[in-house]
């Protein structure tokens, strides 16, 4: 079961309804015993995980950063592209880039 940040929950509802972009941070699913995955295989994936959504959704992400000593990655993409990618298996949680009581740029 995938950890998602009610937050995120909440921005994905709302910005379908106004047709606006989510900043979501993404947390890739740990191999075996790490604590975090190699810098490098975190790069990897979460390029590939990003370039398979982008090529089911239709669309690329507007903007993604990935923080690879971290195991994470943020993405500025539509509703459907941020629901897309918590249906990986790669991504073990995920949260709103935004933070509690922050409102989006333009809202």
């Amino acid at each position: 079961m995938k950890n998602v940040s009610r937050e995120l929950i909440s921005e994905l509802r709302t910005a379908e309804a106004e047709h606006r972009d989510v900043q979501a941070v993404f947390q890739l699913r740990l191999p075996d015993d790490s604590v975090v995955p190699e810098p490098a295989e975190t790069e990897r994936v979460a390029r590939e995980v990003i370039c398979r959504v982008s090529k089911e959704t239709g669309a690329p992400p507007k903007r993604s950063n990935i923080f690879a000593p971290f195991g994470a990655f943020v993405v500025d993409a539509s509703p459907r592209f941020i629901r897309r990618l918590l249906r990986q298996r790669e991504i073990q949680s995920a949260r709103s880039n935004q933070g509690p009581g922050k409102v989006a740029a333009g809202s």
